[in-house]
């Protein structure tokens, strides 16, 4: 991971969908490259990264008038298979933040734009998978009003509280704040992280020295196909957060977690601390 990434860049992120009109510089295209070429997600599925430079037909990519004048697109495609959609959101959200922290803008695009025509653009296989592109480019200085409008409508700035989120041992205990210790930190970069409407379908619990995460599903939430990309997103920033902080831990998937059942969680993972 890049040393560039911080906290702040976190902090900073935030979905811009008016762009100025300069190309993304060359150094800035290769520091890019270069970062990805280093990444590696938790479940070692293969991810690959493809950029839509030509945007001739942006209108037929179908961003509904939503996006102006981005640089590129970017999106990943991985075989159909177990843990894919997490490893994509999880890479994607890397290349996010390391772009966020070269100045460069973006805009996740789940449901706003033509799958179809995406599809033919880059002659994705049957087999393969690509739940969402990404708009980029350098930000026009002054908010657009479309902009603020869209930002108020899906309520992007407003995120769940700290008890709703975190728990300990079980899904009706608040995580108290004075037993996260330097992960009260990466708890905090987590409730930051962007999501499909903005519903935050993701949980953690901590228990046993590790904190476990889950895909929540409850009745009361709008239901998201992108719920797994959206727990990729929040596991990278706890990771990279952890990584900041220099915290002891890895990743495992732990086959007892798998079996213990609550309503409304799926178990994807756990960070272990050592």
């Amino acid at each position: 991971m890049s040393k560039t990434i911080n906290e702040q860049t976190i902090i900073n992120r935030h979905s811009v969908r008016t762009y100025q009109t300069t190309p993304i510089t060359t150094y800035h295209q290769q520091e890019l490259l270069n970062f990805i070429d280093h990444l590696e997600n938790p479940w070692n599925i293969k991810i690959k990264i493809t950029f839509i430079n030509d945007l001739k037909d942006t209108d037929k990519i179908g961003t509904y008038g939503m996006i102006k004048d981005p640089a590129f697109f970017i999106t990943a495609l991985a075989n159909d298979q177990p843990y894919a959609q997490e490893a994509i959101g999880y890479t994607l959200e890397h290349i996010v933040l390391f772009a966020e922290s070269l100045g460069i803008s973006s805009c996740w695009l789940g449901a706003t734009y033509t799958k179809d025509h995406v599809q033919k653009i880059l002659n994705i296989k049957k087999y393969e998978i690509m739940p969402v592109i990404i708009a980029m480019g350098y930000a026009k200085e002054k908010i657009a009003l479309k902009d603020r409008i869209i930002k108020k409508v899906i309520s992007s700035y407003d995120r769940l509280p700290f008890e709703q989120l975190f728990f300990e041992n079980d899904p009706k205990t608040p995580l108290p704040l004075e037993k996260c210790g330097q992960y009260q930190k990466c708890l905090n970069m987590v409730r930051l992280a962007p999501s499909a409407f903005n519903i935050q379908p993701w949980r953690i619990i901590k228990a046993n020295d590790a904190f476990h995460f889950y895909i929540y599903s409850a009745k009361e939430l709008k239901v998201s196909s992108l719920k797994h990309v959206d727990l990729g997103i929040a596991l990278a920033h706890f990771v990279i957060t952890a990584n900041i902080l220099n915290l002891s831990g890895y990743l495992e998937i732990k086959a007892d977690q798998a079996y213990v059942t609550y309503d409304h969680y799926h178990y994807i993972i756990s960070w272990q601390i050592k």
